[in-house]
């Protein structure tokens, strides 16, 4: 028991936890865009370190400045943790009243040293500082909780309470000698740095997860975006040709499975390519903007569109018959004609639409719908072509 608590030991075991701490803290810092904020938990390490390195250096040769640092780096350690907190959760403000009672703490400290009191006054005092500096640092992380993933605010508030608790216990075993010019507890002061390296690793663990959360949520973000890039036309939102199909067969197959009618529908717009070479591609991707919109208000809820490539255009109608699928394919070219060019000219639309027989994979209507499609544009465009199965194209009024 007695080697668990001779103090300097633990003096240095506690300024090697804190040098590999700052070390391990600094090359997150540095590698990382996501650590915001720890740069000041880093400080604090550094400022820890230096602290514990006097406290040792003061045991082999004593000088009065040694513990004026020392001290200054203890008062300064949790309004730096909380500052690195502050600026990780984008908190900027109420700061200068957490310096102002960690300058008010150590200007009292350095008052009973000015005035010579025991040393069980100057505990005291040291430890009411400290202690209030622990019980609003609790209240901030009580404070930020909702915003903060459950498991590091956790621990982080446990790491909180074991320093408030240490310092009440000091407290505890010091009144009974104020006023008695007694030689400092050793054994106290090396519970007391037991507890501070506790609190340090539990908070740099807490750190760690924090940063851990923010990488990987940057990464499904990143994910969510890749995919979405994938899977979207970046120009019209609706789906990409990709996707598109991937989509249709998975819907056409559940189609089958329950016995539901689903129809495919292509088209493309008549004479895109004189659109674009008299009036240009700006005013070609407008014109294809325009009538995406149109056909994301045109088609129910349940059915998916996609932009296959330059002007065309494909609907798969889920658990919807053939009769069904024309009006709404109808209802779309009619409302073409009001999307007009820069110039006033009405835009119109050719369109093949099939029905998806029972076994036809994506890869069979598109085929359908494409002979379907070349029927419309040979009959003059501006036209539906509707066939079902291996029927005979059927051509629906202009």
């Amino acid at each position: 028991m007695a080697l668990a608590l001779d103090l300097p030991s633990i003096l240095i075991f506690s300024t090697l936890i804190h040098v590999m701490l700052a070390f391990l803290l600094g090359v997150f810092w540095r590698s990382s865009s996501h650590s915001i904020g720890f740069g000041w938990w880093v400080a604090n390490e550094v400022l820890l370190s230096l602290g514990s390195f006097l406290l040792i250096a003061f045991a082999i040769a004593p000088h009065p400045l040694m513990l004026i640092v020392a001290n200054i780096s203890f008062f300064a350690a949790i309004p730096l943790i909380e500052a690195g907190l502050r600026d990780w959760f984008g908190l900027r403000k109420g700061m200068w009243l957490r310096w102002a009672v960690a300058g008010l703490a150590y200007l009292a400290l350095l008052s009973t040293w000015v005035l010579g009191t025991d040393f069980a006054t100057r505990a005291m005092v040291f430890s009411a500082g400290t202690g209030v500096q622990a019980l609003l640092f609790l209240a901030l992380l009580l404070s930020i909780r909702p915003l903060a993933p459950r498991l590091p605010m956790q621990i982080m508030l446990f790491s909180a309470l074991v320093v408030l608790l240490v310092t009440l216990y000091r407290m505890a075993k010091t009144v009974p000698a104020l006023g008695l010019d007694l030689p400092p507890d050793r054994g106290l002061l090396a519970v007391l740095l037991i507890a501070t390296v506790i609190a340090a690793v539990l908070r740099i663990c807490a750190m760690l997860l924090l940063l851990h959360g923010r990488v990987e949520s940057g990464f499904k973000r990143a994910k969510a975006e890749l995919e979405h890039r994938a899977n979207v036309d970046s120009l019209t939102a609706l789906y990409s040709r990709a996707y598109f199909e991937a989509s249709c067969n998975q819907m056409i197959e559940l189609a089958h499975n329950v016995r539901a009618p689903v129809c495919l529908m292509l088209c493309d717009m008549d004479d895109f390519k004189g659109i674009n070479d008299q009036l240009g591609h700006p005013e070609g991707d407008a014109i294809l903007e325009r009538f995406a919109s149109l056909v994301k208000h045109t088609i129910r809820k349940g059915d998916i569109a996609g932009r296959l490539g330059g002007d065309e255009f494909a609907v798969l109608f889920y658990g919807c018959d053939l009769a069904v699928a024309r009006d709404i394919v109808e209802r779309l070219r009619r409302n073409t004609a009001q999307v007009l060019a820069v110039d006033g000219r009405h835009i119109s639309i050719s369109a093949g639409l099939v029905s998806v027989e029972q076994g036809a994979c994506f890869e069979d209507a598109y085929v359908l719908a494409d002979q379907a499609l070349y029927a419309a544009k040979a009959d003059g465009r501006n036209t539906v072509v509707v066939r079902s199965g291996h029927q005979t194209p059927v051509l629906e009024n202009v």
